[in-house]
Order: structure tokens, then C-alpha cells, then sequence
């Protein structure tokens, strides 16, 4: 019973991948944070700002974030996403 349960919790994950990018200039962001909204394990972007994540299919947004800039949440609409994050307005 346990490795059948297993096997239906596997069923229902899915990897999703991307690149987190300065919208500005088109520039990678290394080291950005990726979050699954709604229980998961997150994971940083690489040398080229590009992230694989396995989430589970109730998930269907991410939280995008990176010092300095405004943090997104974006909307899972394929396997190979694009985000592109844009400076924080520290101004009051």
C-alpha cells in the first residue's frame, strides 16, 4: 500500500524550469529565489539565471524574488518559463 501511494504522489508532480532575467537589460540574475506558492521546496537560479523545480500539480503560481529588485509572483503557464524582475522603488 505504501509504494502504490508513492506512486500516485509522484504521478502528481511535475517539473517546471525557467529563467529569471533583469528586465532592464536582458541580464541573467544568479542566485534569485524561486518559490512554489503553496508547499514545495524552492531553489536558486544558476550561472545563467535558470531554475528546475519539481512541483506538486495544486501549484500553479511562483514567487520570484532577488536583492534589490521587486519580487513577482508569476503564473505557471508552461514548463519553460521567462521571468523578468525590474529594480525596487525604494522612494516614499
Amino acid at each position: 500500500m505504501t509504494v502504490a501511494m508513492f506512486a500516485v504522489a509522484s504521478a502528481q508532480e511535475r517539473t517546471v524550469t525557467g529563467q529569471v532575467i533583469y528586465a532592464g537589460d536582458g541580464e541573467p540574475l544568479v542566485g534569485a529565489s524561486v518559490l512554489p506558492i503553496g508547499g514545495g521546496v524552492g531553489c536558486s537560479t544558476d550561472i545563467d539565471g535558470k531554475f528546475t523545480l519539481k512541483v506538486g500539480a495544486n501549484v500553479k503560481r511562483l514567487k520570484v524574488s532577488y536583492v534589490g529588485m521587486k519580487t513577482a509572483e508569476v503564473d505557471i503557464t508552461s514548463n519553460n518559463l521567462l521571468v523578468k524582475l525590474d529594480n525596487a522603488d525604494n522612494r516614499s
